[in-house]
């Protein structure tokens, strides 16, 4: 073997081992990444695992002293301390974080505080009468305010009969807080409020604006006003439109009315397209216009608008009037009160020859239009068959129950009217067979003289309103503009 010969083959063992070393790293490499791809995903599967474990972790501070478990152990050992705890029906697995609770105060108040941490409801499901009316008894002593701080909750929990519970404004006066949790958010003076596809809309008066709460993520915007006092932008988008005083909404139609009463108009807002146009009104003060074009009429601080059977109906308060608009023709008229004459007659004659003092709000309801009679405290009612006017409750007809004070926004429910009665502080229930009056949510206050009125704005506690406004229904709930505490509440019906 000569000299070249040799050369090569050291060369080529050379480059074998060279081979083989390349294969062991690849192989180590390999190896390698197998470790750490399966460190990865034992770390995922750690990380999924705490987190799971978390979502399953209930802690309560019970004297100073938090308590841990799981809803797994919770529920798999029933005669655990949490059982306890938690008894009166223990905690129902069916309604996700719902809790039932008893009277004993050692156990009500830490459950309390962390459900308020927490933003849950309380659920009254599932248990007896006795201890329903057990439960909402121990929510007045304890003088429970706010259980859920926003509507962004699983459908199954739901919100306790009875309780008033804050779903839009801090309590403070003020604008602010568009984009982020209604309950955050600063008010002034909210008056009429509507729902309508899951969304609570609020006449925010003195913010000369109108607010909308997505009532599934709790988030408040603006949708009208520019927050700007004057009356304009027809035909352009509401948020740059300029409101003076708006203080009542209502939808139909997929059409958001706003009743702007210092400019004397009403004007609607396509929900669809968001613009803006005046449909009521010549922004003229007066009354006049009957038999002519709605928009060429005159009125006078007008308030609540009911819409029914192709008719708008119109509270032309300081005319002490209801208007009627039909919707196809867009024609005018008086149909109860005399044009600018307050007082009290005309029970059993024809609306239109009857004396209303101040109407502020109106409801129709199986051919019959309610209507809140301030000035009078009391309730009108027309046959809308016959024309003839009476009246259903109040001090006017020395109807059984409580007297009205300053009735406000109406709602009908389950053939009962709630009354937002503002200087009694209080929303109150009239029977619509009968007239008789009840309070049905609120602390009455019985002197209904408004420069004597001493009415405490105190809304840390659950019970108490501050001249609620406006009040609709949607959920099985009755909403309420507690204006003075610039706040809208909630409150569920008592079964």
């Amino acid at each position: 073997m000569d000299h070249t010969e040799r050369d090569l083959k050291s060369q080529h063992e050379v480059w074998l081992a060279q081979q083989q070393q390349l294969k062991a790293n690849l192989t180590m490499e390999r190896i390698d990444l197998e470790e750490k791809k399966q460190q990865f995903e034992n770390r995922q599967e750690h990380a999924s695992q705490q987190a799971q474990a978390a979502r399953e972790v209930i802690n309560l501070n019970v004297g100073g002293t938090t308590f841990s478990t799981t809803k797994s152990t919770l529920l798999a050992e029933p005669e655990t301390f949490f059982w306890h705890l938690l008894h009166s029906g223990c905690w129902s697995p069916d309604y996700g974080d719902s809790f039932f609770v008893d009277r004993n105060p050692k156990f009500f108040e830490p459950i309390l505080d962390y459900l308020r941490e927490k933003r849950l409801y309380i659920s009254v499901d599932k248990l007896s009468e006795d201890d329903r009316v057990r439960f909402l008894a121990d929510v007045q002593f304890y003088q429970i305010t706010t259980l859920s701080n926003s509507l962004n909750l699983p459908s199954t929990a739901f919100l306790a009969p009875g309780v008033l519970v804050t779903v839009a404004g801090s309590g403070q006066r003020g604008y602010g807080g568009d984009n982020c949790e209604a309950t955050t958010a600063l008010l002034n003076y909210p008056c009429g409020i509507a729902v309508h596809q899951n969304c609570l809309y609020i006449a925010d008066r003195s913010n000369r604006c109108v607010r909308a709460v997505n009532m599934t993520t709790g988030l408040i915007r603006t949708i009208a006003g520019s927050g700007e006092q004057g009356s304009d932008g027809d035909g352009q988008l509401a948020t740059t439109a300029r409101l003076h005083r708006p203080i009542r909404v209502t939808v139909y139609n997929n059409t958001l009315y706003i009743t702007d009463r210092t400019a004397a108009v009403i004007r609607a807002v396509d929900l669809n397209t968001g613009v803006i146009n005046t449909v009521v009104g010549s922004r003229s003060i007066g009354y006049s216009g009957d038999g002519g074009a709605a928009n060429a009429a005159q009125l006078k601080s007008p308030a609540g608008v009911a819409i029914a059977h192709g008719t708008m109906y119109i509270a032309d308060m300081d005319n002490h009037v209801i208007r009627a608009v039909t919707i196809s023709t867009g024609i005018i008229t008086t149909i109860a009160g005399i044009g600018g004459q307050a007082g009290y007659s005309g029970d059993g004659g024809l609306a239109t020859a009857a004396k209303l003092s101040s109407p502020c709000d109106l409801v129709v309801h199986e051919q019959r239009l309610y209507i809140s009679d301030r000035g009078n405290h009391c309730i009108r009612v027309i046959d809308m068959l016959s024309g003839i006017i009476i009246t259903l409750a109040g001090t006017s007809n020395g109807g059984g129950g409580q007297a009205l004070s300053c009735p406000y926004g109406l709602v009908i429910h389950e053939n009962s009217l709630y009354v937002a009665s503002f200087f009694a502080d209080c929303v109150q229930k009239v029977n619509l067979a009968n007239g008789e009056v009840t309070t049905f949510c609120g602390v009455a206050n019985t002197n209904k003289d408004s420069k004597q009125r001493q009415s405490t704005p105190n809304s840390e506690t659950s019970s108490q309103l501050n001249g609620p406004v406006g009040i609709t229904v949607a959920n099985n709930q009755l909403f309420i503009s507690d204006n003075g505490n610039h706040r809208v509440r909630v409150v569920g019906f008592v079964e």
